[in-house]
């Protein structure tokens, strides 16, 4: 038996590109400058032509191929793949195999990861792997800058001003092949500046008062707790201090630009900052100051009752105080029914005149919108 090495057994492809029949004669189907054409390397067009069975009609049908010629080689060639590099049974790159590249300027040159330029640039969206997978995590410290971290390492990463991702590329070079190969797919043109926060902290030993969206909310619902608790001794419910489970998702906001991902993160936020308070405790408060409300009344609707008649706000003042708080519900509840928001009508509970550009801008304005509406509530019970 012979056994053939691998670079000896090439593959050949041969892909029907077109059908037709169309003459009398074969020659009138003047395909001669067709036939063993190349139109790149190890790849040309080749025809099947049937004649005609009769004189009076070209009943055979021809057939144009593609063919494209395939080498042997010894090891798998990852790079021929047009999917991301999730896999974890990948090997580390061995001399002759291709070793991930990226993408260092804006003419597309690419480069191996140690020796890029300390930021490169890539799609958001590279975050998918490290907010969905297991023992993966990816997390903003400030608005904009974070890390994400696996159990191969951590890389340093922030959003700049062009909302895309940034990171520290020594960070990528540690990392093993297979996660390298993640980011290289993900790699993309240069576009702005490195993400400012980053910039001011990492080079500059300068850290800007940024707060992420994990500590503006901890700090706002804190403070409504603690103030109800030392105003009226009632507690309305365990103050936050460890992370929610989504806190990922939350610090770091969209990332496919698609303004689906605002009404699919108001559900973790809503949980976390309203469904928290407990409706029984609300009562109870209610109930010591004599304010009638709905049995039926949720957390919104005692809140409301709280302001108007125990913070003594205005009926409409507190309905604009807490308007963040019903969009912030009315997108919630969209999400759960997988309905489309109208999020153009609700940007006037959130104090904003126009439509911010990207989902982004929109998710941050949302999370400025609820972190004051739960601060005005406290200022409000704190004159009570």
């Amino acid at each position: 038996m012979i056994t053939w090495p691998p670079e000896k057994l090439p593959l050949l492809i041969a892909i029907v590109a077109d059908r037709f029949a169309n003459a009398q004669t074969v020659d009138e189907l003047e395909l001669e400058h067709v036939e063993q054409e190349p139109i790149a390397e190890h790849a040309w067009l080749t025809t099947t032509v049937h004649a005609p069975h009769n004189s009076k009609f070209a009943m055979g049908r021809s057939s144009l191929y593609w063919n494209v010629l395939i080498r042997g080689y010894s090891q798998p060639k990852r790079s021929r793949s047009a999917w991301h590099y999730h896999d974890e049974g990948h090997q580390d790159a061995t001399d002759g195999q291709p070793v991930p590249t990226f993408i260092v300027d804006p003419e597309g040159n690419r480069r191996a990861a140690k020796n890029c330029p300390s930021y490169l640039c890539f799609s958001t969206q590279v975050m998918d792997l490290y907010l969905t997978r297991s023992g993966y995590h990816a997390g903003f410290h400030m608005r904009t800058w974070g890390g994400a971290t696996s159990p191969h390492g951590s890389v340093d990463i922030g959003v700049n001003s062009r909302e895309l991702l940034n990171a520290f590329m020594p960070d990528i070079a540690k990392l093993p092949v297979q996660e390298q190969m993640h980011w290289a797919s993900h790699s993309v043109l240069p576009d702005g500046e490195v993400c400012w926060a980053m910039f001011e902290t990492r080079m500059q030993l300068n850290p800007p008062h940024l707060p992420g969206v994990i500590e503006l909310m901890t700090d706002a619902f804190n403070g409504l707790v603690d103030t109800v608790q030392s105003r009226f001794g009632i507690q309305l419910s365990e103050r936050v201090d460890d992370l929610p489970s989504d806190s990922g998702r939350l610090s770091i906001g969209p990332i496919r630009g698609d303004f689906s991902e605002v009404a699919d993160l108001a559900v973790p936020l809503y949980a976390w900052v309203i469904e928290r308070l407990q409706v029984a405790q609300l009562k109870s408060l209610l109930n010591a100051r004599s304010v009638a409300f709905e049995k039926s009344a949720r957390q919104l609707a005692l809140l409301r009752s709280l302001l108007t008649n125990v913070g003594g706000t205005a009926e409409p003042e507190a309905k604009t105080i807490l308007g963040p708080l019903d969009a912030l519900n009315e997108l919630r509840n969209k999400a759960a029914h997988i309905a489309k928001p109208d999020y153009a009508a609700i940007l006037p509970r959130l104090n904003l005149s126009a439509m911010p550009a990207t989902p982004r801008r929109y998710w941050d304005a949302v999370v400025d919108a609820v972190a004051n509406s739960l601060n005005q509530v406290t200022e409000r019970i704190k004159l009570a």
